[in-house]
């Protein structure tokens, strides 16, 4: 399955909110999820990806130059 949506996430309560765009993919057979998101904080963009499988999940954060 594969969800894409765009939302606004906040790093604290009552921050500026940071425009996202994200992707999510399912695999149901083996349990996996992976996460790709796109935001940018002070005019910096950066990617993150989460992935969730084999019962270990795993977060990798990168600025875009």
């Amino acid at each position: 399955m594969r969800i894409y949506f765009e939302a606004e996430m906040f790093s604290k309560p009552g921050a500026k909110s940071m425009k996202t765009s994200s992707e999510q993919y399912n695999f149901f057979e083996n349990h996996t999820r992976l996460f790709l998101l796109k935001v940018s904080k002070l005019l910096i963009p950066f990617h993150a990806f989460h992935a969730y499988r084999n019962q270990e999940k795993e977060m990798v954060l990168r600025q875009i130059w």
